[in-house]
């Protein structure tokens, strides 16, 4: 996958020589997800060591290799989330952990900016626009999304044609420039479209944001999964607690608790699109028994496959929803919503 010069690294002191850290752990598959400290630490093939607090805690090999993510295979030892990564049989260096930033405050998912919306002999307008704080944008050639900072965003060139807007090519602050096979923005389709009397033509026309207005603490681009537990599913022991976690193409994507109290309830999760794919997903729903100890879910060997699913190919310019539903007894329901 192709890879941008513009993803910003920062370590708050010295920095550490860990490749990543264990994003999650997946013992039925023994598989670990990674995520690294800097795009395209991994190849495919190479052995990782995990070091919690210094000591080592086993080694894996990476299996698939992505921009910000990896799949490893566990050779040995019983590594957990949080873990640090290294591409040496070597104790990292104590000290904060790398984490990729942006120029973004810390906790928005979105921001709304004002645009400047010009097509070929029609004035400027201008729109607010809502981006993901990490835009996911399909490169020219590229097989699936990379992350653009929406706030390294300068300008898009568009074009209307065939009754549609594509997005053509991104400009960044830093002057770098990418072709483009698609970008993900429901509300960047909703709103940019010719004068009407120029809808049946091609029409080509650009973006520009001018400033951001404001950050938003949810995504504005998602795969959203809404999980619905009947009062009458079996699938939640009384008393237990529960991780229901959600894989992406075999990656990690999301998960959240559930507590075994015998209560209706709804929840919604929300994967970004930056870690799906532009085609089709197959998404994996699994349920995992925890048992708690201070601030940890340790995760046990109850793990139930809950159902799995494939995807429609994923639209730029509207959010694919998914419902997962634990009905009676022990029953249960991964579906697409229409």
């Amino acid at each position: 996958m192709m890879q941008l010069s513009c993803i910003i690294w920062l370590a708050i002191t010295s920095a550490v020589s860990a490749a990543g850290r264990v994003r999650d752990v997946n013992t039925q598959r023994n598989q670990v997800t990674i995520v690294t400290n800097k795009a395209g630490e991994f190849a495919m093939g190479a052995k990782v060591f995990f070091y919690r607090s210094g000591k080592a805690k086993g080694s894996a090999q990476i299996t698939q290799a992505f921009h910000t993510k990896a799949i490893a295979r566990m050779n040995e030892g019983n590594p957990q989330v949080g873990d640090d990564v290294s591409l040496t049989a070597k104790a990292p260096k104590a000290g904060p952990k790398i984490n990729r930033v942006s120029f973004a405050v810390a906790g928005a998912q979105s921001h709304e900016f004002i645009a400047e919306v010009q097509f070929e002999g029609q004035p400027k307008q201008q729109r607010k626009l809502v981006l993901n704080s990490e835009v996911a944008a399909q490169l020219a050639g590229a097989t699936g999304f990379v992350g653009i900072s929406a706030t390294l965003i300068k300008k898009l060139d568009i074009v209307w044609q065939n009754g549609a807007l594509l997005v053509k090519k991104v400009h960044l602050s830093d002057r770098s420039t990418f072709d483009l096979e698609q970008i993900v923005s429901a509300d960047l389709y909703a709103k940019i479209k010719p004068p009407a009397e120029l809808r049946s033509q091609s029409v080509n026309g650009s973006v520009t944001l001018l400033k951001k207005v404001r950050d938003q603490p949810d995504l504005a681009d998602a795969m959203g999964v809404t999980v619905k537990v009947l009062a009458g599913s079996e699938r939640l022991k009384p008393g237990s607690t529960y991780k229901l976690k959600v894989y992406c193409n075999e990656l990690f994507a999301a998960e959240l608790v559930l507590k075994g109290d015998g209560l209706a309830k709804t929840e919604k999760l929300a994967l970004n699109p930056v870690d799906l794919a532009p085609g089709e997903n197959s998404l994996e729903v699994r349920l995992v028994e925890v048992t708690e100890q201070a601030d940890l879910f340790l995760e046990t060997d109850n793990n139930q496959l809950i159902g799995v699913l494939a995807t429609e190919r994923l639209s730029s310019d509207r959010n694919t929803q998914v419902s997962v539903i634990l009905a009676d007894g022990q029953n249960a329901q991964v579906i697409q919503q229409k």
